[in-house]
C-alpha cells in the first residue's frame, strides 16, 4: 500500500540522496506504486530536459561572445599608435566580463544536474575545481608559463 509523500519529503530525499535514488528509495519501500514511479521518473526527465535546454542557451550565448573576442583580437593584433587606454583592451575587458558570467552559468547549470543526479559529487566538484585551479597557477608561477597546461591536476569524472 503506497503513503502520500509529501512535497518536503521528496524534496528533502532528492536533495539527500539524488533524484533518481529517493525515486527508487520511494517505490523500494512502497511509498510509491511502480506506475507513480514510471511518472516521476518521467518528470525527473522532464526536469533534466529543460536544464539541457537552458545549457545549450548559455553555450550559444557563449559562442556569440567568444566571436566577439576573437574580432577584437584580430583587431588587436595589427600594430597601432600606443595608446594608453587602447579602446580594444577595454572592449576585451567588457566582452571577458560577459563570458565569464555566461561560463559561470553554465558551470551552475552543469552543477546543478549533477547534483539533482548526485548531490554529494554536485557540491564537491566546485570544491575540487577551485583546488585544481589554485593547483595550476602555482604550477604556471614556478615554471613562469601562463599558458601551461596541466590536465592531470583536474577530475574529469
Amino acid at each position: 500500500m503506497t503513503r502520500e509523500v509529501s512535497a518536503k519529503e521528496s524534496k528533502e530525499a532528492i536533495l539527500r540522496d539524488g533524484a533518481f535514488s529517493a525515486l527508487v528509495g520511494f517505490v523500494e519501500r512502497g511509498d510509491f506504486s511502480p506506475k507513480d514511479g514510471s511518472y516521476f521518473l518521467g518528470k525527473i526527465f522532464e526536469y533534466y530536459l529543460h536544464k539541457l535546454r537552458e545549457a545549450q542557451t548559455e553555450v550559444r550565448r557563449i559562442d556569440t561572445v567568444l566571436q566577439r573576442m576573437v574580432q577584437i583580437c584580430e583587431s588587436g593584433k595589427a600594430q597601432r599608435p600606443w595608446q594608453s587606454r587602447d579602446p580594444r583592451v577595454l572592449q576585451l575587458a567588457h566582452e571577458m566580463t560577459t563570458f565569464d558570467g555566461w561560463v559561470i552559468s553554465l558551470y551552475e547549470t552543469n552543477l546543478t544536474m549533477l547534483g539533482v543526479g548526485n548531490p554529494q559529487r554536485g557540491r564537491e566538484k566546485v570544491h575540487e575545481m577551485a583546488r585544481s585551479m589554485d593547483a595550476l597557477w602555482a604550477k604556471r608561477e614556478q615554471e613562469l608559463n601562463v599558458g601551461l597546461k596541466a590536465p592531470e591536476l583536474f577530475k574529469l569524472a
